[in-house]
């Protein structure tokens, strides 16, 4: 089964990780998160409790297959800064505003998707949509497509859409 990591904790991640864990697409123990906000790790955990709790980004890089970067755009620099170069693992960026490019420069992969989620995922009724990075696989887009059509409808389109 696929293990998901959230590199951030926020509302987002919780519709995210709820959405997915109530459409039974993964289990609870398959996610793990991380973030250095108190109070997003507390609510990321009462929403989701079996949820395993990373101390850093990089044990997420580490242990898991999918990586959601559920950051704040100004705070990515900062994760950037934190992971290691790893191939084997699919980067989901839903930071507003960030282009491919820049992701693949952060996350040292081109292996990476841009999500532009809403906010009601929160009631599994979004409409997402989602472009792909230079070697994100088939594989990839299955897995990410069938997540995030658990907390609404999702849509490939070109970057050129994405803003």
């Amino acid at each position: 089964m696929t293990k998901i990591g959230f590199i951030g904790a926020g509302q987002m991640a919780q519709a995210l990780a709820r959405g997915f864990v109530g459409a039974e697409k993964i289990a609870e123990a398959d996610i793990s998160y991380s973030d250095p906000s108190l109070a997003a790790i507390d609510a990321f955990r009462q929403r989701i409790p079996g949820a395993q709790l990373c101390s850093a980004p990089q044990e997420l890089v580490e242990s898991t297959d999918v990586i959601f970067l559920a950051v704040k755009p100004q705070h990515l620099d900062s994760v950037f800064s934190r992971i290691e170069e790893r191939w084997d693992v699919l980067f989901v960026s839903i930071a507003a505003g960030v282009p491919l490019e820049r992701l693949y420069y952060g996350c040292k992969s081109s292996r990476v998707m841009r999500v532009m989620p809403n906010t009601p995922c929160l009631v599994n009724a979004g409409a997402i949509a989602y472009c792909l990075g230079d070697a994100t696989t088939k594989d990839d887009v299955a897995v990410v497509d069938e997540l995030l059509n658990a907390v609404g409808v999702a849509h490939e389109v070109p970057e050129s859409l994405m803003d």
